[in-house]
């Protein structure tokens, strides 16, 4: 009697391991969904950063006044980050990013349309912090995506919020004219929101990454940290990159409109570089990819900072896009690979790590540049960039 239940308890508990394992096809259409919400969250992010000079300008606010409104979403992003992975952990990463999504969805157009700065202020610090979420649940949903596909998908998925984000601030460049920016904001979410939707029901069951017994709030393993450290470097250098090319170009003497073209051919070729970087890191590794993404960044530096010609200055920072475009993409995923971590809470502390580094680096360089010269502060990115060929082993988990 007992052994035939014990046979029945053993065959019941296996059928269940089977029927919970995604098909092939199921984790196809789940990896089409994953780069769909990336693609999603690029645009509305995209299309909030369009609205950025429109807001200032509806409500009459001055560069203080406008950059307490900016701090107020980074604030979220930074806060909602860590709580990310410890609700992963409780509730799997799908339904994780089905409200932290819906959320931002509603948030960010409530923030672009917002009648009063108080009301901005208030509203951007929730979408920030649905951000912030969204951000580290998506990540965590493609990096079980790559477990269960057995190959690099997560280069891709950067890749996809890169063109997103190319979209949203395009259809406000194209179509504000035209349709008027409450319609166009409203149209895009409703559209946005669908294609979220849409997305959301080809995810991976929330079971497959939640931890029953999730741990509390706790320090990052060693293994964490020395990701965290190369996402904080990689990402320090982007966001020097975004902020300073420009300026740079200008003062090489550029028009300002030509001077743009740094801004415009860092992030193309970032976001075209990301839909090689799987085959190349199946084909060399992570750690080679990560190193060889930082050699590639170290020469656009160089030839940047050592011509005195704005056409060469400006092919110098589209050749560093293309070779910062992997980094973080492959870090995030090597954080979702580490055992004896849940996924989502080190995903969740090396995003925040470099999502940091995205923000401290451009003041940073520019206190720099201000005691010395602006080549001399850019200099900073050639030290993080040595710093992640030495540090670039721990990608590989």
């Amino acid at each position: 009697m007992e052994s035939a239940l014990t046979v029945r308890l053993v065959l019941t508990s296996r059928l269940l391991r089977v029927t919970l394992q995604p098909s092939v096809s199921q984790i196809t259409l789940a990896r089409r969904a994953v780069g769909q919400v990336f693609f999603v969250n690029g645009s509305m992010l995209g299309m909030w950063a369009a609205n950025i000079p429109l807001i200032k300008e509806r409500l009459g606010l001055d560069a203080r006044l406008l950059s307490f409104g900016l701090f107020a979403a980074t604030f979220g992003s930074l806060v909602g980050m860590p709580f990310g992975g410890k609700l992963i952990a409780q509730f799997g990463s799908a339904l994780v990013t089905l409200f932290a999504g819906v959320a931002m969805l509603l948030l960010f157009p409530m923030a672009m349309l917002a009648p009063s700065y108080t009301l901005l202020l208030a509203v951007l610090v929730a979408a920030g912090m649905s951000n912030g979420v969204i951000d580290v649940a998506m990540n965590a949903h493609g990096a079980l995506v790559e477990k269960r596909i057995g190959k690099p998908v997560m280069s891709s998925f950067h890749g996809m919020w890169s063109v997103g984000g190319l979209f949203g601030s395009g259809l406000v460049l194209l179509t504000l004219n035209i349709l008027g920016n409450t319609t166009l904001i409203l149209g895009v979410s409703l559209l946005m929101f669908a294609m979220f939707l849409a997305a959301y029901v080809r995810f991976l069951s929330s079971t497959l990454d939640r931890v029953a017994d999730a741990a509390h709030f706790a320090l990052p393993s060693a293994q964490t940290l020395a990701l965290g450290s190369i996402a904080f470097l990689g990402m320090l250098s982007e966001g020097a990159i975004l902020d300073w090319s420009g300026v740079y170009l200008r003062e090489l003497a550029a028009s300002p409109s030509f001077a743009a073209s740094g801004v415009v051919g860092f992030s193309g070729t970032m976001a075209f570089g990301r839909f090689f970087g799987d085959g190349l890191r199946a084909r060399y590794g992570a750690a080679k990819l990560v190193r060889g993404s930082a050699i590639i960044s170290l020469i656009g530096l160089v030839v940047a900072l050592a011509m005195s010609n704005t056409v060469l200055a400006a092919c110098g920072f589209a050749i560093m896009g293309f070779g910062i475009a992997n980094i973080a993409p492959v870090v995030y995923g090597a954080a979702g690979r580490l055992k004896g971590v849940e996924s989502g809470v080190a995903i969740a502390s090396v995003l925040t790590m470099g999502y940091a580094a995205f923000l401290l680096g451009p003041p940073v360089i520019g206190f720099i540049a201000q005691g010395t010269s602006l080549p001399t502060g850019l200099g900073l990115i050639g030290i993080a960039c040595v710093l992640i060929v030495i540090f670039a082993g721990a990608a590989n988990t």
